[in-house]
Formats: C-alpha cells, sequence, structure tokens
C-alpha cells in the first residue's frame, strides 16, 4: 500500500495480522505474510513506481 493511499494504514496492518503477520521474527520466525507500505505513493500511482513495487514484489516471492 501507498503511504498516501485510500486505504487507511491501521485497516492494513489488521489484514496483516489476521493473515498471522505482525509478530516478533526474532523469536518465532519471519511469517510468510508481509506489509510493504510505499513512501510517497497512493493507491494508483504505484502502478507508476514499477521499480520499487518490482524490487518488493520480488523480494518476497524469492
Amino acid at each position: 500500500m501507498g503511504d498516501c493511499d485510500a486505504v487507511h494504514l491501521e485497516h492494513a496492518v489488521r489484514f496483516l495480522r489476521l493473515r498471522g503477520g505482525d509478530v516478533n521474527g526474532d523469536f518465532v520466525g519471519v511469517p510468510a505474510s508481509q506489509l510493504a507500505v510505499f513512501p510517497g505513493t497512493t493507491h494508483f500511482n504505484g502502478m507508476a513506481r514499477t521499480a520499487l513495487v518490482l524490487d518488493v514484489v520480488t523480494t518476497f516471492l524469492d
């Protein structure tokens, strides 16, 4: 999500928690569920920041 998104950060964090994220990865391991917040990005102009989005998505998928 973007930090200037129409979706509220609290809403995205709630979904992260529902999917098993937001845990202390040092003790329980890094969860499969992750949240990325792109700086200076809205819901729509994230597509214009392809290099940033591609880096995060491919790292997650690897």
